[in-house]
């Protein structure tokens, strides 16, 4: 018999003690490292290497292997070695299928069958491998998107497609008095892109199917766009990262090339069939999977990246084995979606031969199942290939922070050399002595000396060694970098101190300067031609940084949800209802309601008509869906109506602050005029004149606003209206209330959570926001982050400010 641990000598005791009964444990030259998370292992094979490099070992005589190189495996540790300065192979290139250039040619034909849905249509409108833009078209891809998204078209097979949706939302821009140009121009380069995807042949031959494909993607310029080298001025680093990412689009499209023109000279020679484009799709399909792109890296002596089953047979002086976490190695069997174990094994029995693969049935005599007998086969002959040493890692949690089991491969290894495991500490950045190129050992430097201490997970250095390591690192020739590293360090630690509290907010932390603040002061003017909303007021005051994106940066997020009415245009939908029943209630002289069905019937009459025009003018998503809306919207609105006895509207809709004749004036606190719509206002039999503002939210989250500690911090909205109807109504009693239109019923007033109207100090905490505003200041300091949509734009999170949670109130400036 063959014994391969025979190639291996120095590890042979290792060897043969592995998976073996019973034995004393072996000495062998294997070491087991458990790492932090996959970046650190990736990290910990380069530094390895490098120093394996650096004793003498040549580079082609180290073999870095996994059980598997997909799934970003590869370019992880590809990425660590050429960090570390080590070069290093591919002995077997990456799969062609996977590359941009050749899903991006396969997704034209899913395009078609698929009836262009948006999501991807936009990737393809969004594609840097192409310019579908002829001259005078300057809407960039995210314009585009975001049209496309407000028009909430599905894809050009439903409800008119493209030209309906478009047409649609331009005629909705133009009702608002808003310019329709871009939309315009989207339909323009939709239909001409779909126009172009819809002349690819549905049925054709092998070479007329190939043809036209690659004629549409050189008419698209995906192969002037791959002889052009991307501009890049950020580095080496970067620079070789894009030739190689160029190089390896290049070699797909070459790939793409030479699959078409393959199935053209095999169809000569067999004959000539046709066939749909969808059997093309598919063909085109399984033959770029089996086909694979140059081996990466570099060329001559390198160190090899190679998967586990390429090992056996060949052998290296010395073998770095990562991945050693269950469900990887050993891998997962797969799982049979239609037939179960026991169906499988019955299958078998009948068949009298292995047809499908499963394990033996408990308490049933015979080996391991296949899948379970490989692995371990597969890891011992992996491990044959190494001559002189073996290293084994594993990390202990995956890239999303989550614990990781580790293979009882690495257990077996553990008990078959009698010691635990060596663990690398959570260590981000090697130290100093251990870094394997300048952007470690810069990072290291800019952690040691310019890192606020007590936000350090590791604790901190000597400072002379730190500062001794950033004085010759300025000196050498990464001077000019590490002094950048510093400005932005020095930016980072200005963020985390102003947002403590610890510091006032500076240029890196939300206070604008100089010319930035001169461009933003008129949009705090807030005179007459720009008042000022009691939503701007509330986002200042919930985070001034809400602001600084919202009305100076004018950041947006679209809107995706095109399957029911939007949350804003049910809310628009319920004003307008409850506005014409009333104002009809009013004009016909039928106020107070009584609550008799009659008012109902008025109800139903005019929400009902009020729907259909609000259908026809906005979009009120899939159709079926809408008709359940709208019963349920209408029995909301009954459901307000009857708890509302009583009422006596005065005011509906009333605006102030607006340039239109009807507008009362605004709302004034020195230079600051402020506008805004009120719902209702309600005459009480006492007299008294109740600001009424519809929410959808319910009662329970509405009250705590009403609350005195929340009013002006950051609840504005009802002290303004409120004060609004004072100073129109000087000698009135004023309230005001929020009524929720998902309970029917109103919260607590005002007044009755013990808020003193002529107390409440809301003009200076008006003139205080508004001078804060002017000032440029917007710093990251949230009462909370609930509902905001520059979460994925923001630096910092928010402090909990439960002093449960934190051992003591959070200081806020």
């Amino acid at each position: 018999l063959f014994d391969p641990a025979e190639q291996a000598p120095a590890l042979a005791p290792f060897l043969r003690r592995l998976f073996a009964a019973d034995g004393p444990p072996a000495d062998a030259p294997v070491e087991l490292v458990s790492c932090a998370s996959p970046g650190a292992q990736a990290r910990e094979v380069a530094r390895r290497c490098a120093g394996l490099i650096r004793s003498g070992a040549a580079p082609d005589s180290i073999a870095v292997a996994a059980r598997s190189l997909a799934n970003g495996a590869a370019e992880e540790l590809g990425a660590a070695l050429d960090r570390a300065g080590v070069p290093w192979r591919e002995r077997r290139g990456r799969p062609a299928l996977p590359a941009p250039a050749v899903r991006l040619a396969l997704s034209l034909l899913e395009l078609i069958d698929q009836d262009f849905p948006r999501e991807p249509l936009i990737e393809l409108l969004s594609s840097r491998l192409l310019w579908l833009a002829e001259d005078g078209e300057t809407l960039p891809p995210a314009a585009l998107a975001r049209v496309l998204r407000e028009s909430h078209v599905r894809d050009d097979a439903t409800a008119g497609g493209y030209p309906a949706a478009l047409s649609s939302l331009a005629r909705r821009l133009e009702r608002k008095e808003r310019s329709a140009a871009h939309v315009e121009e989207t339909s323009r380069r939709v239909q001409r892109t779909i126009a172009a995807l819809r002349r690819l042949p549905a049925q054709g031959t092998l070479r007329e199917h190939g043809a036209a494909l690659l004629e549409l993607l050189g008419r698209w310029g995906l192969f002037r766009r791959l002889r052009a080298k991307e501009p890049v001025d950020a580095g080496l680093a970067l620079g070789r990262a894009a030739a190689g990412a160029l190089g390896r689009d290049q070699a797909a499209a070459r790939a793409l090339e030479e699959a078409c023109a393959g199935f053209a000279a095999a169809a000569a020679r067999i004959g000539e069939m046709r066939m749909g484009r969808t059997e093309f799709a598919q063909l085109l399909a399984q033959n770029l999977g089996d086909a694979s792109l140059p081996p990466g890296g570099a060329r001559g002596g390198a160190v090899q990246l190679v998967e586990l089953r390429e090992l056996p047979g060949r052998s290296f002086d010395h073998l770095l084995l990562a991945g050693l976490v269950d469900g990887e190695l050993p891998a997962r069997p797969p799982a049979d979606p239609l037939l179960s174990d026991d169906e499988r094994r019955a299958i078998n029995r009948a068949a009298k031969r292995p047809v499908f693969r499963a394990g033996s049935e408990s308490g049933e005599p015979g080996l391991l199942p296949p899948r379970q007998a490989e692995e371990p086969l597969l890891f011992h002959l992996a491990l044959c290939a190494a001559r002189r040493s073996a290293t084994l890692l594993w990390p202990r949690s995956d890239a999303q922070g989550r614990d990781a089991l580790r293979s009882p491969f690495a257990d077996e290894a553990a008990r078959a050399l009698g010691k635990e495991p060596s663990l690398v500490p959570l260590q981000p950045i090697p130290l100093a002595r251990e870094c394997a190129d300048a952007s470690e050992l810069l990072a290291r430097a800019a952690l040691d000396a310019f890192a606020e201490p007590a936000y350090r997970v590791t604790p901190p250095p000597d400072p002379d060694r730190a500062r001794a390591l950033v004085a010759a690192l300025a000196a050498s020739r990464h001077g000019p970098r590490l002094r950048r590293i510093a400005r932005a360090a020095g930016a980072e630690r200005e963020r985390v101190r102003a947002f403590i509290g610890e510091i006032a907010p500076g240029r890196f932390s939300g206070q604008l300067s100089g010319a930035a603040l001169q461009r933003a002061l008129p949009a705090f003017a807030f005179g007459a031609d720009g008042p000022l909303s009691a939503h701007q007021l509330e986002d200042h005051a919930t985070c001034a940084f809400r602001t600084l994106g919202k009305r100076l940066l004018r950041i947006e997020v679209d809107d995706r949800d095109d399957a029911e009415l939007g949350p804003r245009e049910r809310g628009t939908l319920l004003h307008r209802c409850l506005e014409r029943f009333f104002r009809r209630m009013r004009d016909e002289g039928r106020l107070p309601l009584r609550g008799l069905p009659e008012e109902i019937a008025l109800l139903r009459e005019v929400a009902s008509a009020e729907m259909e025009a609000f259908a026809a003018e906005e979009h009120v998503g899939h159709r079926a869906l809408w008709e359940l809306k709208r019963a349920e919207l209408l029995e909301g609105l009954v459901a307000v109506v009857e708890a509302g006895r009583e009422a006596r509207p005065v005011e509906l809709e009333r605006r102030f602050g607006f340039e239109d004749p009807d507008s009362w004036p605004a709302l004034r606190f020195s230079d600051v005029h402020v506008r805004g719509i009120v719902d209702r206002i309600d005459l009480l039999p006492d007299g008294t004149l109740l600001v009424i503002d519809y929410k959808s939210s319910r009662v329970d989250s509405l009250s705590p606003r009403l609350k005195p500690q929340a009013l002006l911090a950051p609840q504005f909205q009802l002290a303004l209206y409120a004060a609004m109807l004072r100073q129109h109504e000087p000698s009135a009693r004023v309230d005001a209330v929020y009524l929720s239109l998902k309970d029917a019923r109103r919260t607590k007033t005002l007044r009755e959570n013990g808020v003193d109207l002529d107390a409440l100090p809301l003009a200076g905490a008006v003139q205080d926001r508004v001078e804060k505003m002017r000032a440029g200041r917007f710093p990251v300091r949230p009462l909370s982050c609930d509902y905001c949509q520059l979460k994925p734009l923001c630096r910092l999170v928010a402090l909990p400010t439960d002093p449960a949670e934190n051992g003591g109130e959070v200081p806020r400036a």
